[in-house]
Order: C-alpha cells, then structure tokens, then sequence
C-alpha cells in the first residue's frame, strides 16, 4: 500500500543525498564523493548509487569512479547491516545474515572485476 508521507520521506532523503554527493565532488574532488558515498552507504546504498548513475550519466565521473565509489557504499551498507544482526538478533543470527550479504558483496566484486578488469 502507498503511504505517501514515508515516500516522501524518502525521495526527501533522496534528493539531500544527491545534493551532498554532487556538492562534495564540486568542493573536495574524488576524497570528498567517496568520503560522502561511504557515510551514505552506512544508512543506504541506493540513495549514493542512483546519486552516482546521474553523476555518470552527466559525464561528471568516469566509469571507473562509479564503480569504485558503488561498492564502496555496498561495502560499507553490507558492514553495517552485518553489525545490526548481530546486535540485534545475536551471534547465530548474524553470522547467518553476515553470510549471505557477503556472499552478494564478493559476488558483486567479483563482477565488476570481471567486466572491467
């Protein structure tokens, strides 16, 4: 069901994580977008990565950039999701989740290696 006051919260947290992506990138140059990408990436790893693909689209980074800076932001989403289940939900359960959000992240690795080597 839609719930209109949490869509726009979140196309509200959308838009300041584009902001913030693309202002860090104008004033501190790669540093600063991938310093941005990583703490964006502990809350969420789309809002960077959809910030990210406008920034490629736009040609204002290249393809390696992207890459680099999209699995830095799954990277670190992965940490902190790992680091909720088992604080949350204790050792087994973490361990359990850990396994498979790694198992994505080295898939993930291991495909954009792949591609671009």
């Amino acid at each position: 069901a839609l719930r209109p006051m949490e869509a726009l919260v979140v196309a509200v947290a959308m838009a300041l994580v584009a902001l913030l992506v693309a202002a860090s990138l104008r004033r501190y140059g790669d540093v600063g977008l991938r310093v941005t990408v990583a703490l964006a990436g502990i809350v969420d790893a789309h809002s960077p990565i959809a910030s990210l693909a406008s920034l490629h689209a736009a040609h204002t980074i290249s393809t390696a950039q992207f890459l680099q800076c999209a699995l830095i932001a799954i990277g670190i989403n992965t940490l902190a999701r790992c680091t909720l289940a088992i604080a949350t939900g204790g050792i087994s359960y973490g361990l359990r989740v850990c396994a498979g959000l790694l198992g994505s992240m080295a898939c993930a690795l291991a495909t954009t290696y792949w591609i671009f080597p």
